[in-house]
């Protein structure tokens, strides 16, 4: 901590210089990635008087550079984006020695942006007093919770979710940060990358959103089929039995798959940004680990998570009971309404500023209380009312259609008459398995009672969601489908046979993605010798591969992935 003053203090006096024409606590905008210099700018940035606005390096450039007018940022500071209508500062310009003395003027405030997949970015501003809120919230959860235990005497932080957004914030930095915990950062976001690095390191808390989550999930149990019906029955009623046993057991039970997600040394996690299925909080706690669901939202910090040690608890997708500081409330829309000193008081929304006062937020989360704990059920923006007059909530059918070989569904209203369902599908699936997967949606939809009110089911090839995206964004996807942009598949001219070709032009474009090569390459040119990839490369590829063509490449073919042919060569044996 000692070092990390001198250099923010360093840092401040190389900044103090750029920023010297502009007034004491305008605001200057932060466009990085996690890391040590990202922390020590963002004091930097307060120390020198001036109000950090931590930028959302998933949203695009054309609405960040439209946030900087609406925040009235005077500068940027970034540690790789160019940004046109403001000065923009490279981080790396800021690291360096400088002899300037600059006075302590600590500025009064700190920006935060919203996610963007609602109606508008939102900007959040948040004083002292309420990021102080946060940090003493973390008290009662460190006393009364399992998050403050350590494993082998150290805890240590994944910094999976990004310090720009108020969960990764809170959850990560301020509730840990001023008490010498340990940050474990990650090279990339390759699943191999995380999986390794939680093990290298001992990893004991994951905070992430339902993303991760669900691919974890995914990918494990893809892993346990392709080892035979025997192991996979095997799993199946191992599953089963958890909710009767104690932690240990589970744990001994599944000491295989444990070996192959997190290891041992994991200790809390917390989902939270979105809605994750019940059936990803069973797997995780079955397993012996400690997944609960957490809430909040960049208007109101975090405001509860489930903090119960009982199996059924953490598996029941509950957001818990409000810390003390919070009120929660549900009014006769049943909507969410929550009061606390923790809550912004200033929003920046489509060019104009809104101040709130101190009395209930509606966050339009749909929820129930139940004995003291909540549950959200949904977003009131998102409800369909159906032709019939009745309330259709898109999150509730969506959560029950887990079907392999399904990436996700989003249920859309695009037009007066019935919604329609969204399915996301391989772009290599074949005709006999879509029309099988197009069975299984129709009998989940009769069994849950709602086929009559949804209208068309209709296929997409490749997921719902781009890459930088977290949850489902239902505007695009409407502006999607409604501009004809989405890659609809018709069942009826579908083949049954996959083009081959294809296969060999889609494995020359990941491995030259994951190789970062632009020229061509041969197709039977070695991944290691000839084309200079690495183990990491090795296991970026496999990602890819399964990911692309969604089934799991079984280990005793990995020796056989040397070349675009060899590998073309192992998927058509396995489609």
């Amino acid at each position: 901590y000692k070092q990390a003053k001198a250099d923010i203090k360093r840092i401040a006096s190389v900044l103090k210089p750029y920023l010297e024409s502009y007034d004491k606590e305008s605001v200057v905008g932060l466009y990085m990635n996690n890391s040590l210099l990202w922390i020590e700018i963002f004091w930097a940035i307060l120390y020198c008087g001036y109000t950090p606005l931590l930028m959302n390096l998933k949203l695009s450039k054309d609405t960040l550079e439209t946030s900087i007018i609406d925040a009235k940022a005077v500068l940027v500071i970034s540690d790789s984006v160019i940004f046109n209508n403001t000065n923009t500062i490279l981080a790396d310009d800021l690291n360096k020695d400088s002899n300037l003395e600059v006075e302590e003027e600590f500025g009064s405030g700190v920006y935060f942006m919203s996610s963007g997949t609602s109606e508008s970015i939102k900007i959040c501003y948040y004083t002292p007093d309420q990021l102080v809120a946060q940090i003493q919230s973390s008290y009662e959860i460190m006393k009364h919770s399992r998050v403050k235990k350590h494993y082998e005497g150290e805890m240590k932080l994944l910094t999976l979710l990004p310090f720009y957004h108020i969960f990764g914030f809170v959850a990560l930095y301020l509730w840990f940060g001023f008490f010498s915990r340990t940050f474990v950062h990650l090279k990339s976001l390759d699943p191999e990358v995380i999986l390794s690095t939680i093990q290298d390191h001992q990893v004991t808390h994951i905070y992430a959103v339902p993303l991760f989550w669900e691919s974890v999930m995914t990918k494990a149990v893809k892993v346990i089929r392709s080892r035979g019906e025997k192991t996979y029955n095997k799993y199946l009623k191992g599953m089963k039995l958890a909710a009767h046993l104690p932690t240990w057991l589970r744990q001994k039970m599944f000491k295989e798959v444990r070996e192959g997600l997190f290891g041992d040394s994991i200790i809390f996690m917390i989902n939270g940004g979105s809605h994750l299925k019940d059936e990803t909080f069973y797997f995780f706690n079955a397993l012996g680990y400690h997944l609960v669901n957490g809430y909040g939202s960049t208007e109101i910090g975090i405001t509860s998570f489930e903090q119960s040690n009982n199996f059924k608890k953490l598996t029941d997708g509950s957001i818990g009971k409000p810390f003390s500081v919070v009120e929660y409330k549900i009014n006769e829309e049943n909507e969410l309404l929550v009061k606390s000193p923790i809550i912004t008081r200033r929003i920046i929304e489509n060019h104009q500023v809104k101040e709130l006062t101190d009395e209930y937020f509606n966050t339009h989360d749909l929820a129930k209380e139940v004995d003291g704990r909540y549950f959200i059920l949904g977003r009131k923006d998102d409800v369909i009312i159906s032709s019939d007059g009745e309330n259709l909530n898109p999150s509730l059918i969506e959560s029950k259609i887990n079907i392999n070989s399904v990436d996700n569904v989003c249920v859309l209203k695009v037009d007066e008459a019935y919604p329609i369902l969204l399915v996301s599908v391989s772009p290599y699936i074949s005709q006999s398995k879509l029309l099988e997967i197009s069975k299984e949606v129709e009998n989940v939809l009769v069994k849950e009672n709602v086929r009559t009110r949804i209208g068309k089911i209709i296929f997409v090839a490749g997921s719902l969601m781009l890459k930088e995206e977290f949850k489902l964004n239902r505007k695009r996807l409407k502006k999607a489908y409604l501009n004809h942009e989405l890659n609809i598949i018709d069942i009826d001219s579908v083949k049954d046979k996959v083009n081959l070709d294809d296969i060999d032009i889609t494995v020359k474009n990941i491995i030259k993605e994951v190789l970062n090569i632009s020229n061509d390459i041969n197709i039977d040119d070695d991944f290691f010798a000839i084309l200079g990839g690495t183990s990491f490369d090795f296991y970026h590829l496999i990602s890819m591969l399964e990911e692309n063509f969604n089934f799991v490449i079984p280990l005793d073919e990995y020796q056989n992935l040397k070349s675009v042919s060899s590998i073309s060569e192992v998927i058509k044996r396995l489609l």
